[in-house]
Protein backbone atom coordinates (compact mmCIF):
# COMPACT_ATOMS: atom_id res chain seq x y z
CA UNK A 1 0.00 0.00 0.00
CA UNK A 2 1.26 3.58 -0.94
CA UNK A 3 2.32 5.85 1.99
CA UNK A 4 -0.90 8.35 0.98
CA UNK A 5 -3.57 5.75 0.69
CA UNK A 6 -2.10 4.57 4.40
CA UNK A 7 -2.45 7.74 5.62
CA UNK A 8 -5.86 8.16 4.52
CA UNK A 9 -7.21 5.38 5.75
CA UNK A 10 -5.29 6.11 8.92
CA UNK A 11 -6.92 9.86 9.25
CA UNK A 12 -9.71 9.85 7.13
CA UNK A 13 -11.31 6.36 6.91
CA UNK A 14 -10.05 4.95 10.59
CA UNK A 15 -13.73 5.47 11.99
CA UNK A 16 -12.32 6.63 15.99
CA UNK A 17 -16.38 6.41 17.04
CA UNK A 18 -16.18 10.01 17.35
CA UNK A 19 -17.79 12.05 14.74
CA UNK A 20 -21.41 11.08 14.89
CA UNK A 21 -24.15 13.45 16.49
CA UNK A 22 -24.37 11.18 19.56
CA UNK A 23 -23.40 11.86 23.06
CA UNK A 24 -21.83 8.92 23.74
CA UNK A 25 -18.66 7.03 22.28
CA UNK A 26 -16.80 3.73 23.77
CA UNK A 27 -13.19 5.18 22.76
CA UNK A 28 -12.26 2.16 20.80
CA UNK A 29 -9.38 3.07 17.71
CA UNK A 30 -9.84 0.84 14.92
CA UNK A 31 -8.12 0.67 11.38
CA UNK A 32 -9.44 -1.10 8.44
CA UNK A 33 -8.24 -4.49 8.31
CA UNK A 34 -6.42 -5.42 5.20
CA UNK A 35 -4.38 -8.57 3.23
CA UNK A 36 -5.47 -11.99 5.47
CA UNK A 37 -5.76 -10.36 8.77
CA UNK A 38 -9.08 -8.30 9.14
CA UNK A 39 -9.69 -7.61 5.51
CA UNK A 40 -12.73 -5.66 5.01
CA UNK A 41 -13.67 -5.41 8.92
CA UNK A 42 -12.17 -3.03 12.05
CA UNK A 43 -8.69 -4.03 13.66
CA UNK A 44 -8.38 -2.05 17.30
CA UNK A 45 -4.85 -0.60 17.68
CA UNK A 46 -5.23 1.79 20.18
CA UNK A 47 -8.09 2.52 23.30
CA UNK A 48 -8.49 5.50 25.01
CA UNK A 49 -6.98 5.64 28.99
CA UNK A 50 -10.43 4.90 30.87
CA UNK A 51 -11.63 1.99 28.41
CA UNK A 52 -8.28 0.72 28.62
CA UNK A 53 -8.53 0.68 32.04
CA UNK A 54 -12.26 -0.78 32.02
CA UNK A 55 -11.76 -3.62 29.32
CA UNK A 56 -7.64 -4.33 27.87
CA UNK A 57 -6.49 -5.05 31.50
CA UNK A 58 -8.86 -7.20 32.47
CA UNK A 59 -8.36 -8.87 29.00
CA UNK A 60 -12.05 -8.69 27.47
CA UNK A 61 -10.28 -6.80 24.87
CA UNK A 62 -7.28 -6.98 23.28
CA UNK A 63 -5.07 -5.40 20.53
CA UNK A 64 -5.48 -6.20 17.26
CA UNK A 65 -9.45 -7.88 18.06
CA UNK A 66 -10.91 -7.85 14.70
CA UNK A 67 -14.57 -6.53 15.24
CA UNK A 68 -16.98 -8.20 12.88
CA UNK A 69 -20.26 -7.03 14.44
CA UNK A 70 -21.81 -4.36 16.39
CA UNK A 71 -24.62 -4.71 18.14
CA UNK A 72 -25.70 -8.26 16.12
CA UNK A 73 -25.32 -6.21 12.82
CA UNK A 74 -22.24 -7.20 10.47
CA UNK A 75 -20.14 -4.57 9.70
CA UNK A 76 -18.02 -6.17 6.67
CA UNK A 77 -16.68 -3.65 3.93
CA UNK A 78 -19.74 -1.61 5.86
CA UNK A 79 -19.70 2.67 4.99
CA UNK A 80 -17.70 4.41 7.44
CA UNK A 81 -20.59 6.69 8.47
CA UNK A 82 -22.50 3.73 9.42
CA UNK A 83 -20.28 2.40 11.37
CA UNK A 84 -19.51 4.98 13.78
CA UNK A 85 -23.15 5.54 14.01
CA UNK A 86 -23.39 1.81 15.71
CA UNK A 87 -20.43 2.74 17.83
CA UNK A 88 -22.33 5.94 18.75
CA UNK A 89 -25.13 6.31 21.46
CA UNK A 90 -26.46 7.70 24.48
CA UNK A 91 -23.99 8.19 27.37
CA UNK A 92 -24.25 4.60 29.81
CA UNK A 93 -25.81 3.48 27.40
CA UNK A 94 -23.87 -0.37 25.67
CA UNK A 95 -22.88 -1.61 22.94
CA UNK A 96 -22.05 -4.96 22.03
CA UNK A 97 -18.97 -6.33 20.06
CA UNK A 98 -18.16 -9.44 18.49
CA UNK A 99 -15.17 -9.77 17.89
CA UNK A 100 -12.50 -12.64 16.33
CA UNK A 101 -9.32 -13.24 18.47
CA UNK A 102 -5.64 -14.73 18.21
CA UNK A 103 -6.05 -17.90 20.07
CA UNK A 104 -9.80 -18.35 19.86
CA UNK A 105 -11.89 -20.89 18.00
CA UNK A 106 -15.51 -19.25 18.06
CA UNK A 107 -15.96 -15.32 18.18
CA UNK A 108 -16.15 -13.38 21.31
CA UNK A 109 -19.01 -11.09 22.32
CA UNK A 110 -18.20 -8.07 24.77
CA UNK A 111 -20.26 -4.98 25.84
CA UNK A 112 -19.40 -2.18 26.57
CA UNK A 113 -20.40 0.96 28.48
CA UNK A 114 -20.50 3.87 26.26
CA UNK A 115 -18.97 7.01 27.45
CA UNK A 116 -19.28 11.22 27.00
CA UNK A 117 -17.48 12.62 24.16
CA UNK A 118 -14.86 14.86 25.54
CA UNK A 119 -12.82 15.04 22.52
CA UNK A 120 -8.70 13.37 21.57
CA UNK A 121 -6.60 12.55 24.59
CA UNK A 122 -3.68 14.61 24.26
CA UNK A 123 -1.40 11.47 23.94
CA UNK A 124 -3.16 9.56 20.98
CA UNK A 125 -2.67 13.48 19.11
CA UNK A 126 0.81 13.13 19.76
CA UNK A 127 1.54 9.89 18.55
CA UNK A 128 -0.66 10.17 15.48
CA UNK A 129 1.46 13.63 14.59
CA UNK A 130 4.55 11.65 14.56
CA UNK A 131 2.94 8.89 12.36
CA UNK A 132 1.98 11.49 10.10
CA UNK A 133 5.58 13.09 10.01
CA UNK A 134 7.45 10.42 10.60
CA UNK A 135 9.16 9.10 7.09
CA UNK A 136 7.79 5.49 6.75
CA UNK A 137 10.56 3.03 5.21
CA UNK A 138 8.16 0.58 3.38
CA UNK A 139 10.20 -2.36 4.60
CA UNK A 140 10.17 -4.56 7.73
CA UNK A 141 8.82 -2.15 10.66
CA UNK A 142 9.56 1.40 11.68
CA UNK A 143 10.45 2.22 15.25
CA UNK A 144 10.76 5.40 16.53
CA UNK A 145 14.09 5.48 18.23
CA UNK A 146 17.75 7.42 18.93
CA UNK A 147 20.00 4.44 18.48
CA UNK A 148 21.02 4.23 14.52
CA UNK A 149 22.61 1.10 14.80
CA UNK A 150 20.01 -1.20 14.83
CA UNK A 151 18.18 -3.10 11.95
CA UNK A 152 14.27 -4.97 12.42
CA UNK A 153 13.06 -6.88 10.10
CA UNK A 154 10.01 -8.60 9.41
CA UNK A 155 7.53 -11.11 6.96
CA UNK A 156 5.15 -12.63 6.68
CA UNK A 157 2.81 -15.38 4.66
CA UNK A 158 0.22 -12.89 3.36
CA UNK A 159 -1.67 -16.35 1.73
CA UNK A 160 -1.96 -17.52 5.15
CA UNK A 161 -5.11 -17.46 7.37
CA UNK A 162 -3.20 -16.74 10.70
CA UNK A 163 -6.83 -17.43 12.80
CA UNK A 164 -6.36 -20.90 12.31
CA UNK A 165 -3.36 -21.03 14.90
CA UNK A 166 -3.78 -21.32 18.68
CA UNK A 167 -1.46 -23.08 20.11
CA UNK A 168 2.68 -23.29 19.91
CA UNK A 169 5.63 -24.84 21.03
CA UNK A 170 9.32 -24.57 20.69
CA UNK A 171 11.71 -26.42 18.55
CA UNK A 172 14.96 -26.22 20.40
CA UNK A 173 18.21 -26.91 18.23
CA UNK A 174 21.02 -24.67 19.93
CA UNK A 175 23.64 -27.31 21.18
CA UNK A 176 26.06 -24.86 22.29
CA UNK A 177 24.02 -22.35 24.82
CA UNK A 178 20.46 -24.41 25.33
CA UNK A 179 19.99 -22.56 28.40
CA UNK A 180 20.47 -19.17 26.81
CA UNK A 181 18.22 -20.70 24.19
CA UNK A 182 15.34 -22.14 26.88
CA UNK A 183 15.20 -18.81 28.60
CA UNK A 184 15.14 -16.98 25.70
CA UNK A 185 11.96 -19.22 25.01
CA UNK A 186 10.24 -18.24 28.28
CA UNK A 187 10.49 -14.43 26.93
CA UNK A 188 8.67 -15.53 24.01
CA UNK A 189 5.98 -17.88 25.28
CA UNK A 190 4.79 -15.35 27.61
CA UNK A 191 4.41 -12.37 24.69
CA UNK A 192 2.18 -15.12 22.58
CA UNK A 193 0.18 -15.94 25.78
CA UNK A 194 -0.79 -12.67 26.29
CA UNK A 195 -1.47 -12.12 22.68
CA UNK A 196 -4.25 -15.44 23.16
CA UNK A 197 -2.10 -18.58 22.30
CA UNK A 198 -1.76 -21.03 24.33
CA UNK A 199 1.47 -23.40 24.79
CA UNK A 200 0.68 -27.05 23.51
CA UNK A 201 4.43 -29.43 23.42
CA UNK A 202 1.87 -32.55 22.67
CA UNK A 203 0.26 -31.33 19.06
CA UNK A 204 1.20 -27.42 18.53
CA UNK A 205 -0.06 -25.70 15.76
CA UNK A 206 3.10 -23.32 15.20
CA UNK A 207 6.52 -24.80 15.62
CA UNK A 208 8.90 -21.59 16.86
CA UNK A 209 12.66 -21.73 16.41
CA UNK A 210 14.92 -19.38 18.02
CA UNK A 211 18.36 -18.20 16.36
CA UNK A 212 20.71 -15.51 18.79
CA UNK A 213 24.26 -14.87 18.53
CA UNK A 214 26.12 -11.88 21.15
CA UNK A 215 29.74 -11.47 19.97
CA UNK A 216 32.79 -8.91 19.69
CA UNK A 217 34.11 -7.82 16.73
CA UNK A 218 38.25 -6.32 17.11
CA UNK A 219 39.76 -4.26 14.12
CA UNK A 220 42.93 -2.77 14.42
CA UNK A 221 43.25 0.80 12.97
CA UNK A 222 46.52 1.21 11.79
CA UNK A 223 48.53 4.91 13.33
CA UNK A 224 48.16 7.56 9.78
CA UNK A 225 49.67 11.11 9.90
CA UNK A 226 47.43 13.93 8.94
CA UNK A 227 48.79 17.85 8.47
CA UNK A 228 46.84 21.02 8.08
CA UNK A 229 48.16 24.32 7.61
CA UNK A 230 47.73 27.15 10.63
CA UNK A 231 47.60 30.92 10.22
CA UNK A 232 49.40 32.94 13.37
CA UNK A 233 49.81 36.70 13.84
CA UNK A 234 52.61 37.90 15.28
CA UNK A 235 54.61 41.49 15.76
CA UNK A 236 57.60 41.70 14.03
CA UNK A 237 60.08 43.52 16.48
CA UNK A 238 62.34 44.73 13.77
CA UNK A 239 60.05 45.78 11.07
CA UNK A 240 57.70 47.06 13.98
CA UNK A 241 54.29 45.63 12.27
CA UNK A 242 52.18 42.83 12.31
CA UNK A 243 53.28 39.90 10.19
CA UNK A 244 50.72 36.54 9.15
CA UNK A 245 53.19 33.53 9.14
CA UNK A 246 52.10 29.63 8.22
CA UNK A 247 52.64 26.73 10.00
CA UNK A 248 52.85 23.55 9.03
CA UNK A 249 51.24 20.58 12.04
CA UNK A 250 50.95 17.26 11.90
CA UNK A 251 48.42 15.21 14.00
CA UNK A 252 48.78 11.43 14.57
CA UNK A 253 45.49 9.56 14.42
CA UNK A 254 44.33 5.97 14.76
CA UNK A 255 46.87 3.28 16.67
CA UNK A 256 43.95 1.44 18.34
CA UNK A 257 42.11 -1.72 18.45
CA UNK A 258 38.57 -0.61 17.64
CA UNK A 259 36.07 -3.60 19.51
CA UNK A 260 32.09 -3.70 18.28
CA UNK A 261 29.19 -5.42 19.85
CA UNK A 262 27.27 -7.39 17.19
CA UNK A 263 23.53 -8.79 18.49
CA UNK A 264 21.53 -10.99 16.59
CA UNK A 265 17.94 -12.38 17.49
CA UNK A 266 15.66 -14.01 15.04
CA UNK A 267 12.27 -15.77 15.59
CA UNK A 268 11.01 -18.13 12.80
CA UNK A 269 7.22 -19.28 13.04
CA UNK A 270 6.23 -22.51 11.28
CA UNK A 271 3.09 -24.74 10.62
CA UNK A 272 3.82 -27.75 12.63
CA UNK A 273 1.82 -30.13 11.10
CA UNK A 274 3.38 -29.08 7.38
CA UNK A 275 6.68 -29.58 9.00
CA UNK A 276 6.10 -33.22 10.32
CA UNK A 277 4.13 -34.06 7.07
CA UNK A 278 8.06 -33.58 5.40
CA UNK A 279 6.22 -33.41 2.16
CA UNK A 280 7.37 -30.02 1.41
CA UNK A 281 9.83 -28.46 -0.83
CA UNK A 282 10.30 -25.42 1.02
CA UNK A 283 10.49 -25.37 5.18
CA UNK A 284 6.61 -24.03 5.54
CA UNK A 285 7.85 -20.96 7.17
CA UNK A 286 4.57 -18.75 7.87
CA UNK A 287 6.42 -15.93 9.82
CA UNK A 288 10.00 -14.30 10.80
CA UNK A 289 11.25 -11.46 12.43
CA UNK A 290 15.07 -10.23 13.06
CA UNK A 291 16.24 -8.10 15.11
CA UNK A 292 20.17 -7.03 14.60
CA UNK A 293 22.67 -4.09 16.68
CA UNK A 294 25.99 -3.18 17.13
CA UNK A 295 26.95 -1.08 19.66
CA UNK A 296 30.74 -0.05 21.03
CA UNK A 297 29.15 -0.66 24.58
CA UNK A 298 28.97 -4.47 25.74
CA UNK A 299 25.26 -5.52 26.00
CA UNK A 300 23.13 -8.45 27.78
CA UNK A 301 21.33 -10.77 25.17
CA UNK A 302 18.95 -11.79 28.04
CA UNK A 303 18.19 -8.00 28.60
CA UNK A 304 18.16 -7.18 24.75
CA UNK A 305 15.12 -9.88 24.31
CA UNK A 306 12.94 -8.51 26.86
CA UNK A 307 13.03 -5.12 25.06
CA UNK A 308 12.66 -6.21 21.39
CA UNK A 309 11.11 -9.41 21.16
CA UNK A 310 7.72 -7.64 22.61
CA UNK A 311 8.18 -4.96 19.46
CA UNK A 312 8.87 -7.71 17.05
CA UNK A 313 6.12 -9.91 17.91
CA UNK A 314 4.12 -6.89 17.94
CA UNK A 315 4.03 -7.47 14.04
CA UNK A 316 2.96 -10.76 14.86
CA UNK A 317 0.92 -12.01 12.44
CA UNK A 318 0.88 -9.27 10.47
CA UNK A 319 3.80 -6.38 9.77
CA UNK A 320 2.98 -3.02 11.38
CA UNK A 321 3.58 0.49 11.49
CA UNK A 322 4.56 0.83 14.84
CA UNK A 323 6.00 3.21 17.12
CA UNK A 324 7.35 3.23 20.64
CA UNK A 325 7.62 6.65 22.53
CA UNK A 326 8.10 7.98 25.95
CA UNK A 327 5.93 11.50 26.50
CA UNK A 328 4.47 13.49 29.36
CA UNK A 329 1.40 12.75 30.49
CA UNK A 330 -0.48 16.18 31.03
CA UNK A 331 -3.93 14.38 31.04
CA UNK A 332 -5.21 16.66 28.51
CA UNK A 333 -8.41 16.12 26.15
CA UNK A 334 -8.84 18.63 23.07
CA UNK A 335 -11.68 19.12 20.69
CA UNK A 336 -11.76 16.93 17.49
CA UNK A 337 -10.85 19.63 14.73
CA UNK A 338 -8.09 22.40 15.85
CA UNK A 339 -6.44 19.94 18.69
CA UNK A 340 -6.50 23.47 20.48
CA UNK A 341 -9.51 23.60 22.75
CA UNK A 342 -9.28 21.91 26.22
CA UNK A 343 -12.47 19.85 26.23
CA UNK A 344 -11.47 17.75 29.37
CA UNK A 345 -9.26 16.37 32.08
CA UNK A 346 -8.01 13.41 32.88
CA UNK A 347 -8.93 12.61 37.07
CA UNK A 348 -6.41 13.96 39.34
CA UNK A 349 -4.60 15.11 35.69
CA UNK A 350 -1.32 17.39 35.97
CA UNK A 351 -2.90 19.77 33.44
CA UNK A 352 -5.51 20.47 35.61
CA UNK A 353 -3.26 21.26 38.82
CA UNK A 354 -1.80 24.09 37.26
CA UNK A 355 -5.22 25.66 37.10
CA UNK A 356 -6.09 25.13 32.93
CA UNK A 357 -10.00 24.80 32.21
CA UNK A 358 -12.39 23.19 30.07
CA UNK A 359 -12.54 25.83 26.96
CA UNK A 360 -9.46 27.41 27.29
CA UNK A 361 -7.50 27.92 24.50
CA UNK A 362 -3.49 26.97 23.97
CA UNK A 363 -2.18 28.97 21.93
CA UNK A 364 1.71 28.54 22.50
CA UNK A 365 3.99 26.47 24.47
CA UNK A 366 7.65 27.94 25.24
CA UNK A 367 10.61 25.15 25.30
CA UNK A 368 14.26 25.65 26.72
CA UNK A 369 16.15 23.26 24.99
CA UNK A 370 19.82 22.89 26.56
CA UNK A 371 22.47 22.65 23.93
CA UNK A 372 26.06 20.55 23.60
CA UNK A 373 28.45 22.78 25.69
CA UNK A 374 26.49 24.34 28.07
CA UNK A 375 24.20 26.73 26.29
CA UNK A 376 20.80 26.95 26.83
CA UNK A 377 17.82 28.67 24.15
CA UNK A 378 14.42 29.31 24.89
CA UNK A 379 11.68 29.07 21.65
CA UNK A 380 8.23 29.58 21.31
CA UNK A 381 5.86 27.01 19.25
CA UNK A 382 2.56 28.06 18.04
CA UNK A 383 1.82 25.62 15.16
CA UNK A 384 1.06 22.66 17.51
CA UNK A 385 1.08 23.77 21.17
CA UNK A 386 -0.47 20.09 22.07
CA UNK A 387 2.50 18.32 20.54
CA UNK A 388 4.94 20.72 22.24
CA UNK A 389 3.99 19.60 25.49
CA UNK A 390 3.95 15.97 25.10
CA UNK A 391 6.87 15.69 23.47
CA UNK A 392 8.74 14.93 26.68
CA UNK A 393 12.91 13.91 25.82
CA UNK A 394 13.67 14.73 22.13
CA UNK A 395 16.90 16.15 20.41
CA UNK A 396 17.08 18.58 18.06
CA UNK A 397 18.85 17.65 15.05
CA UNK A 398 19.76 21.49 14.00
CA UNK A 399 22.07 22.68 17.06
CA UNK A 400 22.11 19.04 19.08
CA UNK A 401 19.98 20.50 21.49
CA UNK A 402 18.21 18.51 24.58
CA UNK A 403 14.37 19.55 25.81
CA UNK A 404 13.42 17.89 28.83
CA UNK A 405 9.92 19.90 29.51
CA UNK A 406 8.42 23.17 28.20
CA UNK A 407 9.22 26.23 30.81
CA UNK A 408 5.77 27.41 30.63
CA UNK A 409 2.29 27.66 28.43
CA UNK A 410 0.15 30.20 26.83
CA UNK A 411 -3.60 29.93 27.21
CA UNK A 412 -6.59 32.43 26.06
CA UNK A 413 -8.94 31.92 29.13
CA UNK A 414 -12.10 31.03 28.10
CA UNK A 415 -14.07 33.58 30.29
CA UNK A 416 -12.87 36.52 29.12
CA UNK A 417 -10.32 35.78 25.99
CA UNK A 418 -7.03 37.13 27.87
CA UNK A 419 -3.73 35.26 26.77
CA UNK A 420 -2.11 33.69 30.58
CA UNK A 421 0.74 32.27 30.85
CA UNK A 422 0.85 28.88 32.96
CA UNK A 423 4.37 28.53 34.15
CA UNK A 424 5.89 24.89 34.33
CA UNK A 425 5.75 23.45 38.04
CA UNK A 426 6.99 20.27 38.93
CA UNK A 427 6.51 17.50 36.22
CA UNK A 428 3.99 15.51 34.48
CA UNK A 429 4.48 11.80 34.90
CA UNK A 430 6.29 9.81 31.87
CA UNK A 431 4.45 7.10 29.99
CA UNK A 432 5.34 5.20 27.26
CA UNK A 433 3.00 4.83 24.24
CA UNK A 434 3.35 1.70 21.72
CA UNK A 435 1.11 1.71 18.81
CA UNK A 436 0.96 -0.62 15.55
CA UNK A 437 -1.64 -0.35 12.85
CA UNK A 438 -1.39 -3.30 10.49
CA UNK A 439 -0.39 -2.07 7.04
CA UNK A 440 0.25 -3.87 3.06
Amino acid sequence: MHMKKFFFLLVILTPFCLFAQKDGKIGIYTVTGNSNWGKGYQVIYWVEPETNELYVKNNQLKYGDIITHVNGIDIYRMDNTEFTNLCRGSVGSEVELTILRMGKIDPIKINIKRKKDIGVPGEFHFANYIINKDKYSGDGIRRLTNNNNSVHQVQTDKEVDFLKYRTFDFEYTNQKQPLIEKELASIIEGILESKGLRRDKENPDILVFINFFSDKKEQYVPPTEQFSTRYKTVYNMWTKSYETRQYLESQTQGDYTKTEYLTLLEIAFMDAKKAKDGNNKVPPLIWNATYEYATNAKTTLINEAKVEYPLLLNSYPLISYQIDIEYDDWGLYVDNKSRKIITGFKLNSYAESLGLKEGDILKFAEVEFVCVGGNSTKQRFSGDPIFEIYSGQRWSKNDYCFLSTPTKIGVELSKNGKIKTFKFQGKPSKKRIIMSLPIE
